[in-house]
């Protein structure tokens, strides 16, 4: 495995981790909606090559001899969650509430989660948390483009 050091950007947010333990203070969480027209598989299939081509969302943290190193982590396709909250607009709001406020960061593990959601309207949505080590407001913002111009397209660098 090869490791490589930290920018100084992500030290410091590791060190928010640290002294934070426990607290959601690099999350960065969205909830995108995305209608009826979307089916489970084309979201899946279009957050698979979000994270096959997007080198960050791989990016995990490691610590040998106490020193932090990033890596990245091979692809490896992914069926994420779906949950189904149709007309239940208290447990959504509870769960989404309690979803951006837990703490995600782990050593050797997925610095971001997916959540495919029917939401109590009965439409379709994404919820997305990302630690602040791998992405930030306009990292995420280039993801869900990259995100919703496969999904519509289809046409983006394919997984080979």
């Amino acid at each position: 495995m090869n490791t490589h050091p930290l920018s100084i950007a992500q030290t410091k947010f590791l060190k928010n981790e640290i002294i934070n333990e426990n607290s959601s203070i690099n999350n960065i969480a969205g909830l995108l909606k995305l209608g009826t027209k979307f089916n489970y598989d084309q979201i899946n299939q279009a957050l698979n090559q979000l994270v096959f081509n997007h080198d960050s969302h791989r990016i995990q943290i490691t610590i040998k001899n106490e020193e932090h190193s990033q890596y990245i982590k091979g692809y490896e396709e992914t069926a994420y969650p779906f949950l189904d909250f149709y007309q239940d607009q208290v447990n959504f709001d509870t769960w989404l509430n309690e979803q951006a406020n837990i703490n995600i960061f782990a050593y050797d593990e997925n610095l971001y989660k997916f959540y495919i959601l029917k939401m109590p309207n009965g439409h379709l949505g994404l919820f997305t948390i990302q630690n602040h080590i791998i992405s930030d407001g306009w990292s995420m913002a280039l993801s869900i483009n990259y995100f919703i111009t496969y999904l519509t397209n289809g046409d983006i660098e394919a997984i080979s």
